[in-house]
């Protein structure tokens, strides 16, 4: 929110800097066609030298230099986080050309500045993106920063590991972060929760067969009761892994399983083989059902 307000009020004072530039241009103009006419007159004297320095001096000189140095500042502040891109990107010069017109460009559309989407890129190279994808990671995130209550830099991180371990490919990180967005407007938690859980059952949920969607869904359905994200995470990642354990050993431990999911063992088995959310999904299921009927769901997970 403070960057969205010290963009506006720079646009303002842009603005602001371009009518008094007109304004400026404007007299400068009347009184050029009036020492025109003074001068056909033989009319020119001191006065209205000394006048029309006075004008230039107080009307452009000072908005002149006032423009110049903010472009000059800005100008640096580009070229800073440029280097510090470079620093941490493995990439060639065209790439790093090409990663910092992007960022100007968007800039120009976008209330995100050109130096914020290069220090994203930066630390998404931290992160291991690869330089091809940095440019939607940058997008990403800065979008992400304005439309939820998580900050850049833990969306950069979160995104990075997600990246890493979910092996996103073109187009992954925009729908992540556009499901993202629409699941903390539509249900009841926050987006950093979401991420949160998100990249804590990632790793298992990836190893365990489940697509980007199914995770992200588990996790905004965790967060969505309100459970510590860490406990949870934790809690999701480890019940995975012990299904997966009884599966692989089946016998007396994966028999527990599909009786709980309301099936044969084979059949839990080939789920969670061929579709592991909905397997789990069924457990879950089974356990909802075992409460509804009067069961201890407690004893039943013992």
């Amino acid at each position: 929110a403070r960057e969205a307000f010290d963009m506006a009020r720079a646009s303002k004072e842009l603005r602001e800097l371009e009518t008094q530039a007109d304004e400026a241009r404007a007299s400068v103009k009347s009184l050029q066609e009036q020492l025109s006419r003074n001068t056909r007159a033989s009319f020119v004297d001191g006065l209205n030298l000394d006048y029309l320095g006075m004008q230039l001096s107080m009307g452009v000189t000072n908005n002149l230099q006032q423009g110049l140095g903010f472009v000059v500042d800005s100008a640096e502040t580009i070229d800073a986080a440029f280097r510090d891109m470079k620093k941490t990107v493995n990439g060639t010069e065209e790439e790093f050309q090409a990663l910092r017109d992007a960022a100007l460009e968007y800039s120009k559309t976008h209330i995100t500045s050109a130096d914020t989407i290069l220090e994203i890129e930066a630390m998404g190279g931290q992160l291991g993106i690869a330089a091809d994808q940095l440019e939607d990671f940058a997008t990403v995130v800065s979008n992400l920063d304005i439309a939820t209550n998580m900050d850049a830099d833990e969306i950069a991180e979160s995104m990075g590991q997600l990246d890493n371990v979910l092996g996103w490919v073109d187009g992954d990180m925009e729908r992540f972060g556009d499901a993202l967005v629409r699941l903390g407007n539509n249900m009841p938690a926050q987006e950093s929760a979401i991420m949160d859980i998100t990249t804590r059952i990632g790793a298992a949920g990836h190893m365990y067969g489940m697509t980007t969607p199914e995770i992200l869904s588990w996790a905004t359905a965790v967060a969505s009761t309100g459970q510590n994200s860490e406990a949870a995470g934790t809690a999701i990642s480890n019940t995975m892994a012990k299904i997966e354990g009884d599966v692989a050993a089946g016998g007396e431990s994966l028999q527990k399983l599909a009786d709980i999911a309301g099936m044969s063992s084979e059949e839990f088995k080939h789920l969670w083989e061929t579709s592991s959310s909905d397997a789990f999904l069924a457990f879950i299921d089974g356990l909802a059902r075992i409460d509804s009927e009067g069961g201890s769901v407690t004893n039943t997970l013992s």
